[in-house]
């Protein structure tokens, strides 16, 4: 997989200098196959594996790097063909430089970092684009700033120590892993998507080039059905066709669900001459089945159809135990199951790409039902008509049309809090003790920098940006830095579909009621019409319980005999009780236990303090 590491120091100082050189010769004396992008005075930057899709563009007068994928942007809305690749001459290294890399998110989109050096100002940045998935963390050793991708990378230098940060671990076991406002290692932050840190006379700024919240202020927002319908089709296509045109075979991950089909669709009409397959894993025991919906999908998009058997009973999550130390806890049960079965599908037919319709929920609005009145009022004020679009809310969710309207009118008046979705968010019964059981999430601000210091919490906002709020999850934990992986394309979260979809209001996307009514529209040509009617979701319910009975030993010893449990965050009593009897009545949330599992877990690659 793409990984780069860079080194910021200041020339002058002879004992940063050395100790660069030493990280230097440690980072290509490990056989890992980096090699230097640019070496200036107090910067050096390498690359490794660069065959991907993911490569190093260098900016002019070795001023800097963008690392990654990097697009120009369209200035039609309307305009559907692919994004041309950035090339940075010197009329546009000098604007770069000259707004901080700021136009690099305003003029440009794609998968990247970029670190820049100015002379003028005696300040190098670091940039990370707003939505994509290649992460960047900042280390320090002896004066040294380190910025890497991969931690495994940091740890085999063997100069550096890491320590879990026990806030983290407290916040985490409290809110379910929702509070994000603390760094997992004391050794290491992160510029986070949007971000921009500033590095001057040894003093770091971070600068926020982009703001969510303000591609749904009024002046933004697009309320014609017509011009928004057709807006996000060109741009879902655009941005799938971009990111198909570097990939020779492409794996699609169907669920048979509208936006891994809006996906399929949009890479049926890419043109690209890629060899494209999509695959579809179930449960053969299962009491649901989505393979009828994604034979429909992949039959009208012309994709050879793969079908994977996933049977949770037969299923041992003892290989988390070897996952790799990431920076935050991997996801083990996503890595065990989906991962192994498209490493083993890729391997197979050379796939260098999985696609998938993951952001498809928050961009279209799915996860914002709630929120359609508030928004309502917030860009129209009082009208008749919110009480119509309360009542198709209350029948979407299944509540009564007063609560709803009653709602929304509250929190415009007194402005939205932490605790009108906390209940919804974490729910009451938790294997968390109940003194931390109630910190969770109880303070002002959304613990996010996106929305430090507002006045009232934009959940309109909030639930539409699905993953992006979390850090990046770029690496397979379940191989090497070094092994050759496929790489996770997710077109609507890129950053061209997400603003657009930020600018739609929410009771656009939800007109006459109807969930995702705008994508719905908008991809009637490319996705089934089965589908597009299709209002609910075949789930598989009971096999998160059958992989917990079939790994409960396994769960048990980890989660008792761990440091959480010695340190007192967690219920064991409960969670006795809860292996003693049948998983499938647990009144607890299983996906809770699973990732105390996975917390466990990523503490023992580290000390704790």
């Amino acid at each position: 997989m793409f990984r780069y590491m860079a080194t910021i120091w200041t020339p002058d100082d002879c004992s940063q200098a050395e100790a660069e050189a030493r990280i230097s010769q440690r980072l290509q004396d490990k056989g890992n196959r980096y090699s230097p992008v640019l070496r200036r005075p107090g910067l050096c930057v390498f690359t490794a594996d660069d065959r991907s899709s993911l490569a190093r563009h260098l900016l002019k007068r070795q001023s800097g790097v963008v690392l990654g994928a990097i697009f120009e942007r369209h200035d039609d809305l309307d305009d559907d063909s692919a994004s041309p690749r950035a090339h940075f001459d010197d009329r546009r290294t000098d604007a770069i430089l000259a707004s901080r890399g700021r136009c690099l998110v305003s003029e440009y989109w794609g998968n990247y970092v970029a670190i820049l050096m100015d002379d003028s100002s005696h300040s190098t940045f670091v940039l990370k684009d707003p939505t994509g998935t290649l992460p960047c963390f900042i280390a320090s050793w002896r004066g040294v700033t380190i910025v890497f991708s991969c931690l495994q990378d940091c740890i085999d230098l063997k100069l550096l120590s890491f320590t879990v940060n026990w806030s983290y671990v407290v916040n985490r076991v409290a809110s379910h892993g929702l509070d994000s406002g603390s760094n997992p290692l004391h050794e290491v932050s992160q510029v986070r998507r949007g971000e921009c840190l500033e590095l001057r006379d040894n003093r770091n700024v971070t600068h926020r080039y982009w703001l969510p919240t303000s591609f749904t202020e009024r002046g933004n927002t697009i309320e014609d059905l017509e011009v928004a319908g057709r807006g996000l089709r060109a741009c879902v296509h655009s941005v799938t066709r971009t990111l198909a045109a570097d990939h020779g075979a492409i794996l699609v991950r169907l669920s048979g669900g509208l936006d891994s089909s809006i996906v399929a669709g949009s890479l049926k009409g890419a043109s690209t001459g890629a060899s494209i397959a999509a695959y579809t894993y179930f449960n053969p025991n299962g009491q649901s089945d989505e393979r009828r919906w994604a034979r429909l999908s992949a039959r009208h998009a012309g994709f050879r159809h793969i079908e994977c058997v996933y049977d949770p009973c037969a299923t041992s999550l003892t290989g988390a135990a070897d996952m790799a130390a990431c920076v935050e806890p991997p996801k083990s049960v996503a890595s065990i199951v989906r991962g192994s079965m498209e490493r083993q599908l890729c391997e197979q037919g050379s796939y260098t790409a999985v696609f998938s319709g993951d952001g498809g929920d928050s961009s279209f609005g799915s996860e914002a039902t709630r929120q359609v009145v508030q928004d309502s009022l917030r860009l129209r004020g009082l009208s008749w008509s919110l009480v119509r679009l309360s009542s198709d809310v209350a029948l979407r969710i299944d509540s009564l049309t007063w609560k709803i309207l009653f709602g929304a009118l509250s929190q415009r008046a007194r402005g939205s809090r932490m605790n009108d979705l906390r209940a919804r968010l974490i729910p009451e019964q938790s294997l968390a003790v109940s003194r931390i059981r109630e910190m969770a999430l109880r303070t002002a601000d959304f613990p996010h920098p996106w929305f430090a210091g507002l006045r009232s919490v934009p959940w309109h906002v909030i639930r539409r940006l699905g993953s992006l709020m979390l850090t990046p999850e770029f690496y397979d934990p379940m191989s090497g830095p070094d092994a050759s992986a496929p790489l996770a394309v997710a077109p609507l979260y890129s950053q061209p579909v997400v603003e657009l979809a930020l600018r739609i209001p929410l009771y656009v996307h939800f007109n006459e009621g109807t969930d995702r009514w705008l994508a719905r529209k908008a991809f009637s040509a490319d996705v089934p019409t089965p589908i597009l009617r299709r209002l609910w979701k075949d789930r598989a319910p009971g096999s998160f319980e059958a992989l917990a009975h079939a790994n409960r030993a396994l769960l048990r010893d980890v989660l008792l005999g761990g440091t959480l449990a010695s340190s007192g965050l967690i219920d064991c009593a409960t969670i006795e009780v809860i292996f003693k009897g049948e998983l499938s009545k647990s009144s607890y949330f299983l996906g809770e236990l699973f990732a105390l599992f996975d917390l466990e877990l990523w503490m023992r690659h580290f000390s704790v303090r």
